[in-house]
């Protein structure tokens, strides 16, 4: 029975939910409260952070979570979707410290 409501619990969302396949592509401020420019940034995601993109916050932000599950609100303009060709090598590029 429990590996009947485990798989069924995989099968649940798509693959594309989890994928991380985007990226920051300049050191960008992280606003966890909302997407308001009066709001004190949080943190700051460094360059070349993997990202998902959960959604569109409007006035030009996104609604994004790390790889480490930190989740907050950055420019759209600062985050790209990674089509492999990032430039510089990967390994020092991704910061997953987040």
């Amino acid at each position: 029975m429990l590996c009947f409501l485990l798989a069924g619990c995989a099968g649940m969302g798509g693959s594309s939910d989890l994928a991380y396949n985007f990226y920051v592509k300049n050191d960008t401020p992280l606003f966890e409260q909302g997407p308001n420019q009066t709001t004190p940034k949080e943190m700051t995601l460094r360059r070349g952070t993997r990202v998902r993109v959960i959604e569109g916050a409007g006035s030009g932000y996104v609604l994004v979570e790390t790889v480490r599950g930190k989740r907050g609100f950055v420019s759209g303009s600062d985050v790209q979707f990674d089509e492999g060709k990032l430039e510089g090598p990967k390994d020092k590029m991704w910061q997953n410290q987040y």
